[in-house]
Parts: structure tokens; sequence; C-alpha cells
């Protein structure tokens, strides 16, 4: 009986703290727009590698970690036709788990070891990330002409043009 008490401290001593509690996988990421249905595209920020796109409202799953003692940072770019593109930072941050939680429970080997390599260090920022579009204002460039440029159109277009004032 003492000995599997042994060996569940043992193996409980041995994890990190935040590995137990958060989990060293993706973390999932939610990114909503106003207005809905916008294109977004999420590149990892150290290579400007385009990793996923979806539309929105869109859930993704992403990596806290780039490695060892390296946590993660993506760029969230986010277009729709006729409204502005937007772009936003998802950034990972020291779990608060891994502080406090290895300094209470997990020790060296989930400061040092267990928690850096499965990424249960870090957790990413915002979780969830909400951008609102802005409406282009003004007119396209190339769609105003001149009077003399609707020589060379095309007769069944010109019919369609309106004055401006």
């Amino acid at each position: 009986m003492t000995t599997r008490i042994g060996f569940v401290v043992l193996f409980v001593s041995s994890l990190g703290c935040a590995s137990i509690i958060k989990g060293g996988g993706p973390q999932s990421i939610s990114i909503r727009s106003s207005p809905s249905d916008a294109n977004v595209t999420i590149y990892e920020a150290s290579t400007g590698t385009a990793i996923t796109s979806g539309r929105t409202p869109y859930t993704v799953a992403l990596n806290k970690s780039r490695g060892f003692f390296s946590g993660s940072k993506y760029r969230v770019v986010v277009e729709k036709p006729g409204f502005a593109p937007r772009e936003a930072v998802i950034d990972s941050n020291v779990s608060g788990w891994y502080v406090g939680g290895n300094l209470l429970f997990g020790g060296l080997i989930g400061w040092l070891i267990v928690d850096p390599a499965t990424g249960a260090m870090w957790t990413l920022s915002p979780e969830d990330l909400s951008l609102d579009l802005q409406q282009k204002s003004g007119i396209p460039l190339g769609s105003i002409l001149l009077r003399d440029d609707t020589l060379a159109l095309d007769p069944a277009l010109a019919g369609k043009l309106k004055p401006v004032n």
C-alpha cells in the first residue's frame, strides 16, 4: 500500500502543474467581426507564413508554444469587400498556473522540463477576438469618367452612365 502511495506522489510531483490543470495542447481562439462573414487569415508572426484561414465567426485551435521556453505569436487579418481590413495580434503570456502551481505543487521538474516542453507554461491572449470593420468611404479610383472619355466606351455601357453634379 505504501508503495502505491509513494508511486502516486512521485508521479504527481514529476508533472508540471500547468500541464495538469490547463494542458499543453492547442488553445481555442474565437474570432468574430461586425459585419460577419468576413475572411480571416492567421499568420505565424515570426515567419509571416499563413497557417489557417476561414470566415467569421471563426474558432481555431492555435499552438501556444513554438518550442522549448518559446511562446507563439500570431497576426490576424480580417477582410471583407467594401470594408477596410483590420489586423490584430494574438500573443502568448506566461500562465499563472505555470508560476503559482509549480511553486506549490510541481517543483523544478514542472518549471524546467514538463510545462516548457508541452507548451502548458503559455496562454494565448486574447482568447476572444472581436473586430469592427469600417466601411470604405469615397468613390473607388477609376470610377469617374470625364465627358471626353465617353467616346472610347462601348455604346452599351455609355447609356448606363449618370452625370455627377
